[in-house]
């Protein structure tokens, strides 16, 4: 093997310590919020993070992909106590990797670790903030400013985590790596309509009566359209550069390559 050839091998060494180092944070977080009960509505998450898993797009770089799960974490962390929801994310999101997008084991470990990871921030904020605000879980329904709070904690944690994956793995700088998976039109509208998803169906499961039976025909219908939008954008956008790339230069003229004569 040449040189180059190990150069451009991925680094094992600094990959494995990372998701090391991802895997340990999880660990210390569920053990800080361990979980509860496990009751009917943890299992009703689980398998709606799992079914959202199967909504996902491929990211231009690192072979990566952003799942349409968002909008169910969010609601999970809204509406299950913070060691239920860490639970019931990751395990759908472990569960969802390997049997519907056949990642890698490690990959879907990295994945689910740092799902935690960000879950349990989220909760954290929207419990803190909703503390704070004293009315986190209100009757007259989920403080908006506590959900913005979860919404941002588990956005930022995410993608910070999955940019430093990219980073590594392909070895570019932190700032490219999240510019080309992240930083396109599509990535603020599915995400803006994640989240609003999300919250509009936590606050619906949250409410009494047989209106949660929408709560799930909303997720799932949205994420449905919003997916399919999504896709199709990429698809177009990755066919334009395409064809960008496969145009040769126009050859020249026989007017251009004729000697031109000197006027006399």
């Amino acid at each position: 093997m040449s040189p180059s050839d190990r150069l451009l091998r991925p680094p094992r060494t600094a990959v494995l310590g990372y998701v090391t180092l991802t895997v340990a944070a999880a660990l210390v977080v569920l053990r800080q919020a361990a979980p509860a009960s496990l009751g009917p509505d943890f299992w009703f998450w689980l398998a709606a993070g799992v079914l959202a898993e199967s909504l996902w797009l491929r990211l231009p770089l690192g072979g990566a992909t952003l799942s349409m799960a968002s909008a169910v974490v969010l609601a999970t962390v809204l509406t299950l106590p913070p060691g239920d929801a860490i639970v019931a994310t990751a395990v759908a999101t472990l569960v969802g990797e390997l049997v519907v997008m056949r990642k890698p084991l490690l990959r879907a470990v990295f994945n689910a670790s740092q799902t935690a990871v960000a879950v349990g921030a989220a909760a954290w904020g929207f419990a803190r903030v909703g503390a704070w605000r004293s009315a986190g879980a209100s009757a007259e329904g989920l403080d908006p400013v506590a959900v913005l709070a979860a919404a941002a904690l588990f956005y930022v944690v995410n993608r910070a985590a999955v940019t430093g994956m990219i980073a590594l793995h392909e070895r570019v700088a932190v700032w490219t790596a999240w510019r080309t998976s992240f930083q396109h039109r599509a990535e603020v509208v599915t995400t803006l309509a994640a989240f609003g998803l999300g919250a509009l169906a936590g606050g619906l499961y949250a409410a009494t009566g047989p209106v949660r039976a929408i709560a799930p025909a909303l997720i799932f219908a949205g994420l449905w359209l919003l997916c399919r939008w999504a896709q199709t954008r990429h698809a177009e956008l990755a066919a334009r550069l395409a064809r960008a790339r496969a145009v040769p230069d126009a050859p020249p003229s026989a007017d251009e390559r004729a000697p031109r004569r000197r006027a006399s």
